[in-house]
């Protein structure tokens, strides 16, 4: 929303300055990119987070995997005998 608003306030800002016959149109303009400034942020931060979902899923997998080896390590390994020697 801060992209939308920033960018939109900037351009319009920009649009105020045109010839009278082609505010308008640089007004239509300005809210336009506006708003896609807006969607490619919103794109951005999707990616990001699934990014960081798609990361997550796989360090539990291996984490998991890993704790299944040692309890498999761990219930072959015969009681009373140290585990050091």
């Amino acid at each position: 929303m801060l992209a939308v608003w920033v960018t939109a306030v900037w351009l319009l800002e920009v649009a105020d300055d045109a010839l009278a016959a082609e505010c308008a149109k640089a007004r239509v303009e300005a809210v336009r990119t506006g708003l896609a400034a807006g969607g490619g942020v919103a794109v951005a931060v999707g990616l990001m987070l699934a990014f960081r979902r798609q990361r997550h899923a796989g360090l539990a997998t291996a984490l998991g995997e890993l704790d299944a080896a040692v309890r498999s390590v761990l219930r072959a390994w015969p009681p009373g005998r140290p585990m050091g020697r």
